[in-house]
């Protein structure tokens, strides 16, 4: 389900998850009661809370469905950058990379309307995230220019929240990684990972960053020595399992 579909048929309704997902049905009516009582930075941690159990994930449109269902509404009662980062989390469930980004785009609109504070750090780690869906969509000088355009505007705020520097950086590498930039990649990756705290990412996301980051290493011009590197405990988890032989590789080469 896409967001132009949000927008033939309506926004679903507490009901609608609930006879779609009766197996959260104690959530939702949890959700339903804070909403009810106007309890909105509960409401957050609930739905935050709910959006980080890993058995929901995989199930179809279901955080796409919460954000329509219970945040959309009330949008404008949120903290503008946790609203951005669920709707970033929710559109990682639009199969195509042109729908997210047309609903992204859609909740950026909104953001900006709102003019609450912090909504323009909110806005920039919206447009991060749609740079990051344009390389994969192929749009590789639209993506380019979405970064630059948002490190200008990261520059003119004062101490800009961690997470979204590990945004900026995120989709730098994505960009960089695209056009085969190895060595400008593993200097945005290595900065990328000093904002990002590792216990967040999933584990295939932490073992596919790493197998970047070391290819990237291995066949950049200017990286001669890999001893911090091959301590990281991100590149220490490839020791065991399918990419060993990488590992292994970083090993000789640095020895």
């Amino acid at each position: 389900l896409e967001s132009r579909a949000f927008k033939k048929q309506g926004m679903p309704s507490m009901d609608t998850l609930v006879g779609t997902w009766p197996q959260h049905a104690a959530v939702f009516a949890e959700m339903g009661a804070l909403l009810e009582k106007k309890l909105w930075h509960e409401l957050t941690v609930n739905v935050e809370a709910f959006y980080t159990e890993e058995d929901v994930r995989g199930q179809g449109t279901l955080l796409l469905q919460v954000y329509e269902a219970v945040l959309r509404p009330i949008e404008d009662k949120l903290q503008p950058f946790r609203l951005a980062k669920l709707a970033v989390q929710a559109s990682e469930q639009i199969d195509s990379p042109e729908s997210a980004i047309e609903f992204l785009n859609d909740a950026s609109k909104r953001v900006e309307q709102m003019r609450t504070p912090g909504w323009e750090q909110a806005d920039l780690l919206l447009q991060l995230s749609m740079a990051s869906l344009q390389v994969q969509g192929g749009k590789h000088a639209a993506a380019k220019t979405t970064i630059q355009e948002s490190k200008v505007k990261m520059d003119c705020i004062q101490d800009p929240l961690p997470e979204l520097q590990a945004a900026f950086y995120l989709a730098s590498c994505d960009s960089l990684k695209a056009n085969h930039q190895f060595s400008q990649y593993y200097k945005n990756a290595l900065t990328y990972l000093a904002y990002v705290d590792l216990k967040t990412m999933p584990a295939e996301d932490k073992t596919m960053f790493a197998v970047d980051l070391v290819l990237a290493a291995l066949l950049g011009e200017d990286t001669y020595t890999f001893g911090e590197l091959l301590r990281h405990p991100l590149v220490e988890g490839l020791r065991e399992g399918p990419h060993q032989w990488l590992h292994g590789l970083l090993e000789n080469v640095d020895s």
